[in-house]
């Protein structure tokens, strides 16, 4: 059996109104260079590692509803594309839905033209709040930085409560 994580009022909150509201976060950023490609993917996986909820499902059971925690590849989370249009690329990918019931609720593609990238990323909005967000990315960055320019590693992310109490 995998392991469960409990599904907070939030989750709850979001699956229920699930048709009425975009509950996916998006993200655009833009470079004039290409990033380490595989620096990034070892970023990614500690990520994931750390919280689990990116490669979960949601189990809508009326008894005990929740997440389970599923495997996963890094392969099914980031991909890299070389883009004739990374405009319509980027907005292709980040239109794309994910259901709170797929095994995986974050992706991540780095489009890449003419030496410049486009680092997007689409997360489901049930997996964490915007504070959760704002610091995911600041440690996703600075853990980036660190092992790039410093070959820190392991990579550092802090982990929060889920729990509207502590929000």
């Amino acid at each position: 059996m995998n392991r469960r994580l409990n599904a907070e009022l939030w989750d709850k909150m979001h699956y229920l109104f699930r048709d009425f509201n975009d509950r996916m976060v998006h993200v655009d950023l833009r470079f004039d260079f290409v990033p380490d490609i595989d620096a990034l993917k070892t970023v990614l996986i500690c990520a994931f590692e750390r919280a689990p909820v990116l490669h979960s499902k949601f189990v809508d059971n009326k008894l005990s509803t929740h997440w389970e925690v599923m495997p996963y590849r890094i392969e099914d989370v980031f991909s890299v594309e070389y883009a004739d249009d990374m405009d319509e690329a980027v907005n292709k990918f980040l239109t794309q839905y994910i259901s709170p019931t797929e095994d995986i609720q974050m992706k991540v593609a780095l489009f890449v033209k003419d030496g410049k990238s486009a680092l997007c990323m689409i997360e489901n909005h049930m997996c964490m709040d915007g504070g959760g967000f704002k610091t995911f990315w600041s440690d996703f960055c600075k853990s980036y930085s660190d092992y790039v320019i410093n070959g820190i590693y392991p990579l550092c992310f802090s982990v929060g409560s889920r729990k509207y109490t502590e929000v």
